[in-house]
């Protein structure tokens, strides 16, 4: 089974998105400074896509 992460940005905050889990859940995630604050622990899914996707990488080169 394929897992997929549906996550979307807050057009009334700032720095801040939610994730639509199947279960009905939605997570509340908001980036300040590079660092993740949430409403739920978050599975290792979207840890990874959002430290992919989301947070901003420590080797800037250039």
């Amino acid at each position: 089974m394929d897992q997929s992460i549906v996550i979307s940005p807050s057009f009334m905050k700032p720095n801040t998105f939610f994730i639509f889990r199947e279960d009905g859940i939605q997570v509340e995630i908001k980036i300040v400074d590079n660092t993740l604050f949430r409403s739920h622990k978050l599975t290792e899914l979207e840890l990874e896509y959002i430290n992919n996707n989301l947070l901003k990488t420590k080797n800037t080169n250039g």
